[in-house]
């Protein structure tokens, strides 16, 4: 069982360690290496790109401000893109996480709060996650149509939910990225200052290393050691 956390609960439907491909991976021990986390994106509510590629960079600000780096790779929906994403069918590395764009049709099928965008699965044995899930419908109404708010919007609650994973918590802060009170102006101001706390930055870096160390990244993937 997960525990649900982030911008909202959710009864899991996907086999995030499948998709990751974990089972392939043996626990070795390494040498401290870059705290780098790999975003396997998967659009299902096929957001445009350029509004998604704004996302990633809001994320990837946010994250590097936490002192994270960040690698993004765009995967397949279906067999038909599954040739043209190569580096997605790579098996993964322990910093790897599952972030999963969902449309209407998908989520109307699932028992979530309809006033939260997200979620994040949580092992309740305290040994975090790898799944993040934004809902691309409650970003539309936060974003009122405007697509940089929506890039803002997308990429904010990206970073919450990725957030929870990798600070093995579902609660909330007071302030910054992790806050659980959200409202509109949040996801629409780009003069917004989201950041994680420096102690929670802290924990993200140490968590990243460690997964790191124990599931180095292997050959074939992006941020695999020569």
């Amino acid at each position: 069982m997960e525990n649900r956390s982030g911008f909202g609960g959710l009864a899991s439907l996907f086999s995030t360690l499948t998709v990751l491909g974990f089972a392939r991976l043996s626990p070795v021990s390494a040498a401290d290496s870059l705290p780098t986390i790999t975003v396997r994106v998967y659009n299902y509510a096929r957001v445009k790109a350029a509004i998604l590629a704004d996302a990633e960079r809001e994320a990837t600000r946010i994250f590097a401000a936490a002192g994270l780096e960040t690698t993004w790779l765009e995967c397949p929906l279906d067999a038909a893109e599954y040739e043209t994403h190569p580096a997605c069918h790579k098996p993964a590395g322990g910093a790897d996480i599952v972030l999963r764009i969902v449309p209407p049709s998908m989520a109307k099928h699932l028992p979530f709060d309809h006033t939260k965008v997200g979620f994040a699965f949580i092992s309740k044995a305290g040994r975090g996650g790898t799944l993040a899930v934004v809902f691309h419908h409650r970003v539309q109404q936060f974003a009122r149509g405007e697509e940089s708010a929506e890039s803002l919007a997308i990429g904010r609650a990206a970073v919450h939910e990725i957030g929870h994973l990798l600070l093995r918590t579902e609660v909330h802060s007071s302030r910054g990225i992790m806050r659980g009170d959200w409202h509109g102006r949040d996801f629409r101001d780009a003069t917004a200052i989201l950041n994680f706390m420096p102690e929670q930055a802290e924990h993200l870096r140490t968590e990243v290393r460690e997964r790191q160390a124990q599931f180095p990244a292997p050959a074939g993937h992006p941020n695999a050691k020569e």
